[in-house]
């Protein structure tokens, strides 16, 4: 993670750089739990409430709204939500799109959700945004398997391959050490 700037840079009208920031990466997580959190968030897009933001790549996120608040205001309001949203990404990009209204109130509030509206916006941009670039899978990262030797006598299937969780790989999408995650995965999100 890199501390967010608002300038990045103070030139001269000549060019010369006067400032410039010099951000310095922290890491927050290891490699092989940001894979774990994204072969969950790649389910909520295959075949969760953030189907709609599925486009034939590789893809993950988050979908979410908040409730309106318990008042009388919205008494009697049984569908209607402040704010919705989705927060995706795919290995080349990062998008986050929000939709609600400055000041809510009994006439300004929605009654959608964020794997609808939210969701389609996504799909749309990064289709747009991606047209051009090959489809790449997400990287496994090297040490997320913690015994790579199989072992075709185990009952279970998984030959013996779990990572540094202890998670069976099967649960998520069966790709062992060595294999690629292929994309498109057939039966799953929706064609686009």
């Amino acid at each position: 993670m890199n501390k967010a700037y608002a300038i990045t840079k103070i030139t001269t009208f000549g060019g010369d750089v006067l400032v410039q920031a010099r951000p310095e990466a922290v890491q927050v997580t290891d490699p092989s739990t940001a894979y774990t959190m994204t072969l969950l968030l790649q389910n909520v897009v295959d075949n969760g409430t953030g189907k709609n933001a599925a486009f034939g790549r590789p893809t993950a996120g988050k979908t979410g709204s908040v409730e309106l608040p318990p008042t009388k205001e919205f008494a009697g309001i049984a569908k209607g939500v402040k704010d919705v949203w989705f927060v995706g990404y795919t290995p080349e990009l990062t998008a986050a799109v929000w939709m609600g209204y400055d000041k809510t109130d009994r006439g300004h509030y929605l009654t959608i959700s964020g794997g609808s509206g939210p969701a389609v916006v996504f799909r749309e941009v990064l289709t747009r945004a991606l047209r051009n670039n090959p489809v790449v899978p997400f990287n496994i990262p090297s040490d997320y398997w913690l015994n790579a030797e199989k072992d075709d006598k185990k009952p279970d299937g998984n030959n013996g391959l779990l990572n540094h969780f202890g998670i069976d790989p099967n649960l998520f999408n069966g790709i062992a050490p060595g294999e690629r995650d292929e994309f498109p995965r057939k039966g799953k999100g929706k064609k686009r």
